[in-house]
């Protein structure tokens, strides 16, 4: 399936959407960031077999330049120029020994790393023969005879002294033999081709013909570059005049074997069936030379539109959801697995692009997500606090006709070590728009609360409020746990409910943990209120807006409740359920604790005699422990209790008598709410402070 997906990305690349410059930045490796240092030093040899055969070096080519990153980094860094990088492709090995020769090269144009340069290329011209005659070999359309290999190994042996290093850096560059001949990928122009010309891109000075400059046919540099990777398929077998398994013609086909695709790795046993050896690979999947460039499109479409996910997500995943204190280990660790995500685009049927125009704007948008700029004249969504990695939906697809598939997996590529997470495909672009849109209300809404909880806010902690509460990767992860937040966000992206029960659960049971080292857990508490009164706003929210369920919540927000409970007569209200009751509860103890709190020594009332001898805060203890005894404490005590304090406690003691059944049945609705109002209370907080 995901390789018929990535067929679907790759195929409107393909038909014409993409120039052959487009295509050779995406199918190549050079706009990888590890390859940056190899344009730091460029040794072209040219060489004209039209006529006569002759050869010459060109002086080192750098295109780029050394730059400090930072004015207080003292050390620099290429910085490469890559206007004109489609003239010299190459493919980055991602197994195997780099320094040795491996794989089909579509043109002449090989790595060179620091081994290579000091151990064959200036140990002599034997060496340098050796460099090349592996690589010769592995080129199309390239070759030498005997005599011609000599001289070119000559020259190359001389040049390769003027390549340097710079400080303790490695010696990496490039080594490019310009071979000159008709309907070849290297040509000669009177003139230097311009920047971003779809067809040509400079390499540099001819200096065999003065006054003229060796350019590249991009067009025949991908036709040459094509065969390369059909090459690599045609590695793991071949068959002759069948039907291909994708889109039925018949014809030669070769198998899937692809190195842009390492997910597919030969090295690995579970791809192939048990009876078939490696070289018959073709016998498990065919396909024909255009399915195969589609696939090839398409993998490295998904390649570059790879992302990590947040450290602070990956870090929330593997930390237990029920525990406080696991939680904040998990969250000071350094430590963590990195996880990828991938966001791509398929069109619902392959004649959704048979339009030209159509198939090119489809080309321009996935290049807009591959590099992540928005041009001036589109607009785009950034849904990184859907996803939880950096990405962006071009507003044109937000129509019928076109699905948004996510992938997370974490590993070792290189070594084709792969652990998928989650594939959630056909996602509508409308919902994550729309989803979009509902962060931005979260946000707002927890930096108001927060401000509530905390009294002002600092900058730091404001911007953490943001972060985090606009993420819903985030706010899944802290309602359900690590090991369900697949599962959830796949709810979410389909719009389907939520489960509120086990968001609460989950909740309490942290926010009993806090409560036994109450005064001093009072802050993280106070966290956990934040995430239990935002998440509930995002639960009806989302059922309001998107799943369209509605819910069967009653519970009114906190703002109104507060004013009801802090008015003047609280006798007056009435509660609909056990959590408005609740919140009530605390916002009655934490008026009676600021009391006791001052006429105590500086006690804590529920530590001191609520939670006796480390029991569990549950309703019933409440109601026994700290509500039906509170006016003989304050007698005990020399309690003034105001008259709305007093009427505020009646109400809730008989409301707690009316909904008995209800608060049985949901405890931790109940605490949940409780530590909401005991929290939100700081009007009387102990001491005038948190």
């Amino acid at each position: 399936m995901l390789i018929s997906n990535l067929m679907s990305l790759g195929r409107p690349l393909l038909k014409g959407g993409m120039s052959p410059r487009e295509l050779l930045e995406l199918i190549s490796d050079i706009k990888k960031p590890n390859v940056k240092s190899f344009f730091s030093n460029i040794l072209v040899i040219e060489i004209d077999m039209r006529k006569e055969f002759r050869c010459m070096a060109l002086e080192p080519i750098q295109w780029g330049k050394y730059v400090y990153p930072s004015q207080k980094n003292k050390k620099q860094i290429f910085q490469p120029d890559l206007s004109n990088a489609a003239a010299l492709p190459f493919v980055w090995s991602s197994g195997g020994n780099p320094v040795k020769p491996q794989g089909a090269y579509g043109v002449p144009v090989y790595l060179t790393f620091e081994k290579s340069w000091k151990d064959e290329l200036q140990k002599g011209v034997d060496g340098t023969k050796k460099f090349l005659e592996g690589r010769i070999d592995r080129t199309i359309d390239m070759q030498l005879s005997t005599e011609q290999l000599k001289i070119v190994a000559e020259k190359l042996h001389e040049a390769s002294f003027k390549v340097h290093s710079r400080g303790k850096e490695k010696l990496l560059g490039l080594i490019v033999l310009a071979s000159l001949r008709e309907d070849g990928p290297f040509i000669l122009s009177d003139h230097k081709p311009l920047p971003g010309d779809r067809k040509l891109a400079l390499i540099g000075p001819s200096k065999l013909h003065q006054g003229k400059f060796i350019v590249a046919d991009l067009y025949k540099m991908l036709e040459c570059f094509w065969q390369a990777k059909i090459r690599e398929g045609a590695e793991k077998g071949t068959m002759k005049d069948s039907s291909c398994y994708f889109c039925g013609k018949k014809m030669d086909l070769v198998s899937a074997y692809c190195k842009s695709w390492s997910w597919f790795t030969t090295t690995w046993g579970c791809p192939l069936p048990m009876e078939l050896k490696e070289r018959e690979l073709v016998k498990s999947i065919a396909m024909c030379p255009e399915c195969y460039k589609a696939f090839t499109c398409g993998a490295c479409a998904f390649d570059r539109l790879t992302r990590p996910l947040d450290i602070f997500l990956v870090k929330e995943i593997f930390s237990p959801v029920a525990s406080a204190g696991g939680k904040e280990s998990v969250r000071q660790g350094n430590s963590v697995e990195e996880i990828q995500g991938c966001a791509y685009v398929v069109p619902l049927m392959d004649k959704t692009l048979d339009d030209a125009g159509l198939s090119d704007d489809f080309a321009e948008s996935v290049l807009m997500m591959m590099e992540g700029e928005t041009p001036g004249d589109k607009l785009s969504t950034h849904i990184k606090k859907v996803t939880g990695f950096e990405s962006s939906l071009p507003d044109d697809f937000d129509r019928q006709g076109f699905l948004i598939n996510l992938v997370y997996y974490s590993g070792d590529l290189s070594r084709g070590d792969i652990h998928l997470r989650a594939m959630i495909e056909d996602i509508l672009p409308s919902t994550l728009t729309r989803l979009d849109r509902l962060t931005g209300t979260m946000m707002e809404y927890a930096e108001s609360t927060a401000n509530s909880l905390f009294g002002k806010l600092s900058d730091k902690y404001a911007s953490f409020v943001r972060n985090r509460y606009s993420s819903i990767p985030w706010l899944l992860i802290n309602a359900y746990g690590g090991p369900y937040i697949w599962d959830s966000l796949r709810k979410v992206l389909y719009q389907r409910s939520l489960s509120r029960k086990r968001f609460i659960g989950n909740v309490v049971r942290r926010m009993s943990d806090l409560a036994v080292k109450l005064p001093d857990s009072l802050w993280r508490l106070q966290e956990e209120v934040l995430f239990y009164l935002v998440f509930s706003r995002f639960l009806n929210e989302y059922d309001r807006e998107i799943s369209g369920c509605g819910g069967d919540v009653t519970v009114r927000d906190w703002k109104e409740l507060s004013k009801l409970v802090s008015g003047d007569d609280p006798g007056e209200m009435n509660f609909t359920d056990c959590e408005e009751l609740g919140f009530a509860a605390g916002w009655a103890v934490k008026n009676f604790s600021s009391q006791y709190w001052h006429e105590s020594n500086k006690k804590d009332f529920i530590k001191h005699r609520v939670m006796t001898f480390g029991s569990r805060l549950k309703p019933e203890v409440i109601w026994k422990r700290a509500l039906v005894p509170m006016n003989e404490y304050a007698l005990q005590r020399n309690i003034h209790m105001t008259s709305n304090a007093k009427d505020l406690l009646a109400l809730v003691l008989l409301e707690y008598g009316r909904l008995k059944d209800d608060i049985r049945g949901n405890e931790d609705n109940f605490m949940a709410a409780f530590w909401a109002g005991y929290t939100l209370n700081r009007k009387n907080s102990e001491g005038g402070k948190n």
